[in-house]
């Protein structure tokens, strides 16, 4: 008897426009191209390599009206290795209300780097680690801001929950409540963490 072994390849999405490389980045220009995003990581496309920007063109991207977000990267076999910039657009109305792992990313692999990203009125309420741009980073984040409201018990930080990667020249200006461990930018740390405000 003959066995076949299927090799599964995860296919980029379209989202709203060019290739994914460094000079032509995905387009994120709506709430269901960053809805997309989510899927196709949590689904297993990591995205290494890949690059992404929020649209120079749009202001705002209002998540008031989005429920049931899913992190990007939503565990450790569904991180997120490409690179997402901001291009300093603001994401508004983020809200994340479950028990562990909450942020705009989930899981930031190794290679992956988050910049350039401003969030504001984010209410995100969990139990260990939540951070406003990424609850676990083995990556890089840089240049980002946070406002809003963060809960929760162990590993909760303004801008990452637990960080083993960067975490350079971010902003919280969040109002964070910690039952017992975290802090204003990086909930805890085993990386660099540098050049940041709270």
């Amino acid at each position: 008897m003959k066995k076949f072994i299927f090799d599964l390849q995860h296919f980029d999405s379209t989202f709203s426009g060019d290739t994914g490389t460094e000079n032509n980045p995905y387009i994120i220009a709506t709430t269901d191209d960053l809805r997309q995003l989510s899927n196709d990581v949590n689904d297993g496309n990591h995205y290494e390599g890949k690059y992404f920007k929020l649209d120079p063109d749009n202001g705002e991207l209002d998540m008031s009206g989005v429920v049931n977000f899913t992190p990007i990267g939503k565990d450790s076999d569904h991180k997120f290795k490409g690179t997402f910039d901001g291009y300093n657009k603001t994401i508004s109305g983020l809200e994340l209300l479950a028990n562990d792992y909450l942020g705009l990313f989930g899981y930031v692999d190794s290679g992956g780097t988050v910049r350039n990203v401003k969030l504001t009125g984010v209410n995100i309420r969990g139990h260990k680690y939540a951070g406003g741009v990424v609850s676990s980073n083995s990556g890089t984040v840089t240049n980002c801001t946070v406002s809003g409201y963060i809960s929760g018990n162990e590993n909760i930080g303004g801008i990452v929950g637990s960080n083993s990667g960067t975490v350079t020249n971010c902003i919280n200006i969040a109002t964070l409540e910690i039952n017992e461990q975290g802090g204003g930018v990086v909930g805890s740390n085993s990386g660099t963490v540098n050049g940041n405000y709270y």
